[in-house]
């Protein structure tokens, strides 16, 4: 581009090719609301969930029907490992969380009413994390906030896999079987699923 005595901008050399005159302030506004379109359509593609919100729902099938992983973790705390023998023909609920998840932290009293209406009756409570030992003070923390009872196996990165855990919180329960009967995408509450298998 070249500058002429008038002040207007010309695109190579080519004289027929000259910008008209601008008025002094129209041209400015027009280029304003412009960038500002195209800034708020950028920030709705753009636009990144809430900070902690690790809930949002990815589309994936259910494993209504499928038979439930073996539970691979690093390790426990929050009470001991359970053992083959102690899960044989019992009804288990699984929960997926993690320490920095603020929908878990929100959701944790509720399992935990679920948990002291249900485990009385044999049902066994197990909560899984992906975060590995180098994150485990924080999970202690988590859990020990949270007031959660029941056992928790951390760096189970395999078995959430198994478990399509696209998203937490999420819940599963394995019948006496070993078969998943409740999920994500299952018709009825935790709790009617729950009453059938105990009767």
């Amino acid at each position: 581009m070249s500058d002429d005595r008038t002040g207007n901008r010309s695109i190579g050399n080519n004289p027929g090719s000259e910008l008209p005159p601008q008025s002094s302030g129209g041209g400015f506004f027009v280029v304003l609301i412009l960038v500002a379109s195209a800034g708020y359509f950028l920030a709705s593609l753009l636009q990144m969930p809430p900070e902690n919100d690790a809930h949002v729902p990815a589309p994936g099938p259910g494993l209504i029907g499928m038979k439930a992983p073996a539970i691979q973790a690093q390790g426990w705390f929050n009470g001991a490992a359970p053992t083959d023998e102690q899960l044989r023909g019992k009804v288990i609920v699984l929960d997926a969380w993690a320490y920095w998840c603020g929908p878990c932290r929100q959701k944790a009293p509720a399992l935990i009413k679920l948990y002291e209406k249900y485990n009385p009756k044999g049902v066994v409570f197990l909560g899984l994390t992906s975060e590995d030992r180098r994150m485990l003070k924080q999970s202690e923390e988590f859990i020990a906030a949270t007031k959660i009872p029941w056992p928790q196996g951390y760096g189970v990165d395999t078995t959430l896999a198994r478990l399509n855990a696209d998203y937490i919180p999420q819940v599963w329960v394995i019948d006496q079987t070993g078969m998943i009967v409740w999920d994500r995408t299952a018709p009825e509450d935790v709790d009617k699923t729950l009453d059938r298998l105990l009767k």
